[in-house]
């Protein structure tokens, strides 16, 4: 068995730097093991284990490669975003501990912590949790940990948004933003993209078809690619130029200056933006442009964008 006094893991360079920020001010041992997940493989103790938690060949992979290591972590304090997806699930319910620390790096998680049977709605969710949950108790004799029972057993929660701690979690408010006057900065407008072609919510002429819309409104606008989009590589639209980033885009913005108006879907750096320069303009789409917003219980990210004071954005005329 492998014991750390703290156990933490992140599966992005965003996660990274919160991380890096909760354990330089709240936790001061040396006794630390981080687990880099970005590129799904879990390096440690002389294993090199895959971790793929979608599709039912992966996992079996997965469950069969850490059956086979014989790989056993403790530790007092369990640190990651253990709400937002299977990967996640898998370490909080593999790994033992006494404390299981959580913070989050978007709306996904305060959106889960509002609605934990959030992974139960889907009929392919619900499926994927039965198998999930026989397999993993047939090889480990040990339960498969979900949402819905994640959060009963959370001791504390690390959040970046100061208006939506929950009541009934012991909880602390991070800053890893530097407040911004953007009166300085430039006056452009951007638009903060989002995976949803990739995810099959909508077709790329519906989501072209928007950002005209919008072009029509903004005449110029700087489109700023999210990670995984890949759609936009051959297009080009007149007035919106399409730009690709790496680090969040709240720091690049940081770096390189504020725009004056930001749109948007329902990202997290929207209330990020919101945060730096309280006084920005900003805008989400809402309903009644596209499917998109009927998935993934959009409803309840609008509620979260909206106690943050970020508008509608009016697709037919503009803001």
């Amino acid at each position: 068995m492998h014991y750390r006094k703290i156990i933490c893991y992140y599966q992005t360079d965003f996660q990274r730097i919160i991380l890096e920020e909760i354990i330089s001010r709240h936790y001061f041992m040396e006794d630390i093991l981080y687990l880099d997940l970005r590129k799904y493989h879990l390096n440690i103790y002389d294993n090199n284990i895959e971790i793929m938690m979608y599709g039912s060949v992966n996992i079996l992979k997965t469950f069969y490669k850490l059956y086979r290591s014989k790989l056993v972590l403790s530790c007092e304090y369990l640190i990651g975003n253990h709400l937002t997806n299977y990967n996640s699930f898998l370490l909080a319910s593999y790994i033992n501990y006494n404390k299981l620390i959580l913070f989050d790096d978007g709306i996904g998680t305060p959106v889960i912590l509002r609605n934990p049977n959030y992974y139960n709605l889907k009929y392919t969710h619900i499926f994927k949790n039965i198998f999930v949950k026989l397999i993993y108790r047939r090889i480990f004799n040990k339960l498969f940990l979900l949402p819905d029972t994640l959060v009963n057993i959370i001791d504390h929660y690390y959040t970046i948004y100061d208006k939506l701690i929950p009541q009934n979690i012991n909880s602390t408010t991070i800053n890893i933003y530097t407040k911004k006057d953007n009166s300085k900065y430039s006056k452009c407008t951007v638009f903060v993209g989002a995976p949803l072609i990739d995810y099959k919510y909508i077709t790329i002429s519906e989501y072209i078809s928007i950002l005209l819309e919008i072009q029509k409104n903004e005449k110029y606008f700087i489109y700023y690619a999210h990670p995984m989009e890949k759609w936009f590589d051959n297009i080009k639209l007149e007035g919106i130029t399409f730009q690709s980033y790496t680090l969040p885009l709240e720091f690049r913005f940081l770096n390189e200056g504020l725009p004056s108006r930001v749109i948007g879907f329902t990202s997290s750096t929207l209330i990020s933006l919101k945060i730096i320069c309280p006084q920005l303009k900003i805008y989400y789409l809402h309903d009644n442009y596209s499917r998109v917003t009927i998935k993934n219980m959009i409803k309840e990210y609008i509620k979260i964008l909206e106690i943050y004071k970020i508008e509608k954005y009016d697709i037919c005329g503009g803001k």
